[in-house]
Parts: C-alpha cells; structure tokens; sequence
C-alpha cells in the first residue's frame, strides 16, 4: 500500500506571518517544481533557476468563501496578495518537518482566469534564489586578491538586494591570486558562479533543507570525492526500556529510533518516465584555458579618460556617470583595475563657459570598482560649468593570452568523430590543474558510456521511496542499480523535477552524476546504523 505523507503544506509569507494556503491549492494542474542543476554534463556545476507552479481556487467556494479573493488589485482580494511574497512547500512525514522549496512569487507570477466562464482560478509560479541571480548584474565590486571559492561567494551575496535564508559553503581546495578581474559592465551573479565553479571544479546551487527550504551550497573540488548520505531507516521504531516498556518524553510522547542507513535505489523503485542515455557525453577532445594574469607594478596607469567634454548646469547634481577601464596600450580593449587613486587635481578639471579654471565649484565623488568607476558630480555655484578632464589612475590587471591544454583520444576520434569540450577556468592560473582536469575527464569519457538523466520514483511506494525524497536533496549521494542496463554505481543528484498528483502523491525525478572516482556499489551495512544519527547532506 503506497505511503502517505503527515502533510504537505502551501505557504506564503504575507501581512509579516507565514499564512496556510493548502486548502485552496487545485489538485489539477498539478504543483510542479523544480530544484538544483538540472543537468549532469561535466560542465553542470552551477544551480539552474527553479521554480514552483500552482493553481488556487479563485471562485466563491475557495477556503475565504470569495470569488476574486486571489486577483491582485480586487477590492475582496487577500489583503497584501501580490507579487514579489515568499512562498515555501513543506513535506510533513511521522512528524518531521521537510522543506522542499522556497522562493518569490515572480513579477509577473500570478495569472488570473477572468470572466463567468473561465476556470475561476490562478496560476501561481514562484522563482528560487538562482533564478534571481540569473538576472542581477554586478556593478563596482571590489578586487579580491588569494581567496578560495568559499570566500569569494560570500562578496557575490553581499552585492545582491535579497540573500539566501541560509548558506552552507565547504572549504575550496584551490586559491585563486585575483578574483573579479574579469567581471564586464552586464556580467551577472550566476556568471561569475560558472567562474568559479569551473575554476574550482566545484559545484554551487540551492537545495531544500528542515529549516527554511533554501540553503545556497558551495561544494569545492573535494567535496564530493568524501561526501556520505544516509537517510532513516525503513519503519523506524520507538525506544524501549529493559523491561520493554516505551520511553518516553516529558509530554508523554514516545522517543523515535532514528537509525540510519545508506541512500540507494533499485529498479523495484523506477517507473516509467525513468530516462537512462547512452553516449550522450561521450568525449575525445579536451580544451582547458587558464589565466596567468599580469599586474602594473605601479599604480600610476591611466585605465579611463573621458572622450568628451560635458556640461553641468547650474547646481545640477548629476550621479552614476559610470566609467569603464580601457587598456591604454591597445592590447586588450577592456582590462580590470586595483589600488585606484583618489582624483587629483590632474585627474579633474572643470571650467566656465568662457574658459576660466573652475575646478573647485565641483564637487567629485568616485567610486571604484574592479571593472570601471562611477562618479557623482554636485556644481556648487548657480552658472553652467564645463567637465573639460576626467580619468582614473591605478594599476592594470591584463588577461592576454590564455594558456590552454588540448588532449586528444585519437583512438575515439576515429570511431566517433571529433567530440570536444571546452572549459573556460577564469580564475585559475594553474596550467597544471587544467592538465589534471583534462585527462581526468578524457580518461572518464572518451569511450561511450550509461547516464541516468531522470530517474522516475513514485515517492509514494513505500517509506523507503518516501525518506528518499524528503531527505536527498542536491548534492546527496546515492546508490544506484538496474538490472536491465546493468548498472550498479554511485551517483550525485544533480537536480530534481517533481509533481504532486491528487493532492497526496508524489513523482520524483532526480537527475543523476556518475561519482568520481567511485569505488563501486552502495551496500546497507547495517553494522554502520547508529542510534540517534540523523541524516544529513554529504
């Protein structure tokens, strides 16, 4: 008999208190969601936007007895329903609390259907915090200068308007000499995430969690390669006395018995939309770029000089005239800056309309960042004034020439045809980890091989199928076996599609990574289970 969970809970955060809205989610559509990368190629490192879609009944028998009481803007509507509200989903499971997703109702995330005949609801669709890293450009961040992956996301957080609920960040196994060196005027959070990802060989995304459902995870080169996950064991009992009475909590209740055991699936658990490939990343040729950098001696170079004069009316203030460094000598059209110098009076000059040196009637403010600056002008006086020289003076950080590493299987060429892969390490200036990354990848790839690109799990099956879903989030590793394929491996879960049908159960569809450096099969060794362990993510 399929299992069925405690609960599963619709909720947002409105009015400043979390508000139930489950009695008004729609059994059809179905809720759909979405969490982690949603690929399992080599170069799947960083989380892709995920998003959480349901329907609520718009009509007069919905929980508030109102019909319009979900569209925005209708004077019976829920007071402060809008876009923009946190949302969350929750799995409640023998009294154990699950967060499954959490995000934002996007800007244009409510669709009402309006008139007498239509369906009398709305369409719902939340995004999760990579989506909104996706489209926040980065401005004026300040160089960093020998920090690890770990260190470094903690700045891309601290220069977007809403942070993650919660972060988890493993030690980086490499320190990159210059960060944010090559971040461009349009360059987004999630861009420089795939930096440094691919500078690390690590992984960076959004899994759900027991607290909030949103932890933004670093893993570092070595995080995987000793990752454990367990997930409770199948029908977990209650603690006994010796003289085999329960014992129990002060309120009377019984204490569980969290036992443990190592997370793995058979095809006794796959159902149809299971999605197991052949070849598919199949490579032969490796291409890695690395960046050794080269740094002014002296912070006397000129990164920008204005083109045209302008004029400043009188006592117009004029804010964010943004500046982008140039190389002076030509050999790279845009180059990054540090150890900028406060304007002088070489730096700035303003003038009246007939000529006379007005300098002082200006007041300049810059500010600096690592790809260009951003001035802020005030005109003092009540008479037109003229920017006649403007520049900014620091050292050049130049990236020239990358140093790139090829690797060839010439044997897999002449069967398959030429099957490359390029990795871009932005931050490493390493050659020798690009070389280890390239042969270590073309080892793995250059003969055709099985991928597990979703894994069909009817949640509901068991309690087994059920502990799996709530507690392998992103980043969890499991085992895996089917008979057909004949595979029998570790993989990584990568990411995850997952619906809930007729309001009470649930198809999952993790997405799988073939381990690294993977010893063989899982085995549930109960000699390992321990009392009072909980599980937790590798």
């Amino acid at each position: 008999m399929a299992s069925l969970f405690d609960d599963i809970n619709f909720e947002v955060y409105i009015s400043g208190a979390w508000l139930d809205i489950t009695a008004d989610v729609q059994v059809s559509p179905a809720p759909k969601w979405n969490r982690g990368i949603m690929g399992n190629g080599q170069l799947d490192r960083v989380g892709s936007p995920g998003y959480l879609s349901f329907s609520l009944d718009n009509s007069q028998y919905n929980s508030a007895s109102t019909l319009g009481y979900y569209s925005p803007g209708n004077p019976s509507a829920l007071a402060g329903w809008t876009s923009g509200l946190p949302v969350r989903l929750s799995f409640v499971f023998e009294g154990e609390t699950y967060y499954k997703f959490y995000g934002r109702i996007k800007p244009d995330g409510i669709k009402v259907y309006p008139g007498i005949k239509e369906s009398r609801r709305v369409d719902v669709t939340a995004h999760d915090y990579m989506s909104q890293a996706q489209g926040h450009e980065l401005k004026l961040l300040t160089l960093e200068e020998n920090k690890r992956i770990d260190e470094v996301v903690p700045s891309i957080i601290s220069s977007m308007p809403i942070a993650p609920l919660a972060t988890d960040y493993d030690i980086g196994a490499y320190t990159f000499p210059t960060v944010f060196d090559t971040v461009r005027s349009a360059t987004t959070a999630t861009a420089e995430f795939q930096k440094l990802a691919n500078s690390e060989l690590g992984y960076i995304y959004v899994s759900g969690d027991r607290t909030g459902g949103e932890t933004l995870k670093v893993d570092g080169n070595l995080t995987r390669q000793i990752a454990i996950t367990t997930i409770p064991t199948v029908g977990d009992g209650f603690l006994l006395k010796e003289d085999a009475g329960f014992l129990l909590k002060e309120d009377g209740g019984k204490l569980l018995l969290n036992e443990t055991q190592a997370a793995s699936f058979t095809d006794s658990e796959l159902y149809p939309g299971t999605e197991i490939g052949f070849g598919g990343y199949l490579v032969n040729r490796v291409e890695v770029s690395t960046y050794p950098r080269r740094v002014d001696a002296a912070a006397t170079t000129v990164l920008f000089t204005l083109q045209t004069e302008f004029s400043l009316g009188a006592s117009e203030t004029r804010l964010n005239y943004f500046g982008r460094y140039r190389d002076p000598s030509g050999g790279a059209s845009y180059v990054n800056g540090r150890d900028m110098v406060v304007p002088t009076t070489d730096d700035f000059l303003a003038e009246t309309t007939a000529g006379v040196d007005a300098t002082t009637d200006i007041t300049l403010t810059a500010t600096y960042g690592t790809e260009g600056v951003s001035y802020n002008f005030v005109n003092n006086v009540a008479a037109e004034r003229i920017v006649k020289t403007l520049r900014a003076r620091g050292k050049g950080i130049y990236i020239y020439d990358a140093v790139k590493i090829v690797y060839d299987s010439t044997d897999s060429q002449l069967i398959h045809g030429l099957l490359g892969l390029s990795v871009d390490m932005k931050y490493q200036d390493d050659p020798t980890v690009g070389e280890f990354f390239a042969n270590t990848v073309l080892t793995q790839s250059e003969v055709p091989a099985l991928s597990v690109d979703r894994a069909a799990v009817f949640a509901n099956r068991n309690s087994m199928t059920i502990y799996g879903f709530l507690a392998l989030e992103p980043g969890t590793k499991i085992g895996f076996t089917e008979t057909v394929t004949g595979i029998n491996n570790e993989f990584f879960i990568q990411g995850y599609d997952a619906e809930i049908t007729d309001g009470l159960h649930v198809w999952w569809k993790p997405i799988l990574q073939n381990a690294l450096l993977s010893t063989g099969p899982w085995t549930w060794d109960v000699s390992t289970w321990d009392i009072g362990t909980i599980w937790a993510p590798g």
